[in-house]
């Protein structure tokens, strides 16, 4: 008999994504993304949807009305909105073993740079 023994190994990719959990609503955002998007201890988050296309959604640093953001001692950082990732999960049918998203390159417009979010399966 030949037995190989299964280790679990953490695979970072070093991409930029932001993981959700749907049991708690809340939101984990990698080193990556906040490195690529400039996120700050004091910026806040908005999700936007467009009306045109409801599949396409938008991630935006929004300093007045987003969602505030708390940074982790392990460089990561948090947020909650439970009514935001039930509306993610409803309008792009989000398959159960999909958990998060990779964001693209910005669009800007009004001077905010929006960016879209891809679904990912890490």
């Amino acid at each position: 008999m030949r037995l190989k023994k299964f280790e679990k190994v953490y695979h970072r990719t070093g991409r930029p994504y932001f993981r959700f959990y749907r049991k708690t609503g809340l939101f984990t955002i990698s080193k990556p993304m906040i490195k690529k998007i400039g996120l700050m201890p004091t910026d806040k988050l908005s999700f936007f949807q467009d009306e045109d296309s409801p599949k396409d959604w938008y991630l935006c640093i929004d300093q007045d009305k987003g969602t505030a953001i708390r940074f982790k001692r392990c460089g990561t950082c948090q947020m909650n909105n439970a009514l935001l990732l039930k509306e993610l999960v409803d309008s792009l049918n989000i398959p159960y073993d999909c958990d998060s998203f990779i964001i693209g390159s910005p669009t800007e417009l009004n001077g905010n740079k929006y960016y879209p979010l891809l679904l990912n399966k890490i």
